[in-house]
């Protein structure tokens, strides 16, 4: 194993209120929850419209990271450029402008730079090229991006089985002087996600860092999340989509039962395998761990779509708002659109807080009585008129599953 490298778990065990957003939001703020969203050049053209100032070269200079975690280099040099042309010796921007420049060809399997020991490499025995370890485990390809970082399919050779580790570059999102706090804060976060046990709920072999890369090993999953059918255009049959919330639903009722809330259920974070009909909830306590980051004074952490009016206002939420988000995904997947929208952040915000949803059955009248009502109740802004757990919403899907059926 790499030299300075952490683990949380070996052999897949453990080892010994605020007030609700205004409708006009800073430059900022709303650059931060786009860079959050993974939508990197809508951050660029929000942080443009405040002067430079130190603490938007800041944010500038995280983007440039972001941009470089995602591979875009070249627009992590131009981003660095307008670091560079306002304080030169800001930080390592020279380096980094360096760095990207020269990477701009790299090809797919180089690391995000900045991991120092995190990553090494050995020969391959087969094709004589690298072969990229991290800690333990071989990095194969990757196979996803987001606002954390990168994910990849790994393998473990411990245990013959293939992996996804995904990854999430501190020095990116945290001060020097927070650092060890935040890993302290990712181990906390990986212990509670990793302790959780059911079949609908990824399991989580292995957690570490090393340097300024802190990554969680857990199953490889077949099929694929939900994305793609949460568009008017691919939309599941209703049976499937009830039938993929009741499972959902009974891994929220699990988790939360355990003291474990998701912060950010969305289509996106729950993988179906068609062929077997299998539900997997991922990224448990992910928007935890960037909530703790120093955009957490400027910044909205999670996908505002999905938040529930309590989680936008800043307040400390319960799995209430769990099962708020799991009440805008089974709209998203009936209709194949949102019903909280906007024309920017800000008025999605307001929408969520201040605005009631659209009747579902205006938008899908031959949907059964019972998925309306099911949708009224877990789209309610006050959280005692939700549901108050995961089980009661399991019991009204099921209901409307009834009734689809009868």
């Amino acid at each position: 194993m790499a030299a300075g490298i952490r683990r949380l778990f070996s052999n897949g065990r453990e080892d010994p209120a605020g007030q609700a957003q205004e409708p006009t939001i800073d430059p900022r703020r709303l650059g931060l929850a786009f860079q959050q969203n993974g939508q990197l050049d809508e951050a660029l053209e929000c942080f443009l419209k405040v002067p430079l100032d130190e603490s938007v070269i800041g944010l500038l200079y995280e983007l440039g990271l972001a941009f470089e975690a995602e591979g875009s280099f070249k627009k992590a040099a131009d981003t660095y450029a307008l670091v560079a042309r306002q304080d030169p010796q800001f930080r390592e921007v020279q380096n980094r402008t360096a760095h990207s420049k020269s990477m701009e060809n790299s090809g797919p399997l180089t690391m995000p730079p900045g991991w120092g020991g995190a990553a090494t490499a050995e020969p391959s025995r087969d094709e004589g090229s690298p072969r990229v370890m991290l800690g333990p485990y071989r990095v194969v390809k990757e196979i996803g991006k987001g606002a954390m970082g990168v994910v990849y399919l790994g393998r473990d050779p411990d245990e013959d089985r293939d992996v996804a580790i995904k990854t999430m570059a501190l020095s990116q999102r945290f001060e020097e002087d927070e650092i060890d706090a935040a890993k302290d804060r990712f181990f906390h976060e990986a212990r509670a996600a990793g302790a959780l046990s059911h079949p609908n709920i990824v399991e989580i072999f292995d957690a570490g860092e090393a340097h300024d890369l802190a990554f969680i090993v857990m199953e490889y999953l077949g099929g694929e999340d939900l994305t793609r059918h949460a568009r008017p255009e691919a939309l599941l049959p209703l049976a499937t989509v009830l039938e993929i919330m009741i499972q959902s639903a009974e891994a929220l009722d699990y988790a939360h039962s355990e003291g474990v809330v998701h912060r950010d259920i969305k289509p996106a974070n729950i993988m179906f395998e068609a062929a077997r009909g299998k539900v997997k909830l991922t990224d448990f306590g992910i928007a935890r761990i960037a909530d703790s980051g120093r955009s957490k004074s400027v910044g909205v952490q999670g996908t505002p779509s999905y938040m529930s009016p309590q989680q936008l206002a800043g307040k400390e939420v319960d799995g209430r708002s769990d099962l708020f988000s799991l009440g805008v995904t089974l709209y998203q997947l009936c209709t194949g659109q949102l019903p909280f929208q906007g024309s920017s952040v800000a008025a999605v915000i307001s929408s969520v807080t201040e605005e009631a949803h659209p009747d579902i059955l205006s938008v899908r009248p031959s949907l059964p009585d019972a998925v309306k009502t099911t949708i009224d109740k877990a789209l309610q802004k006050s959280a005692d008129q939700r549901y108050s757990r995961g089980a009661e919403m399991v019991k009204d899907l099921r209901a409307c599953a009834a009734q689809l059926s009868a």
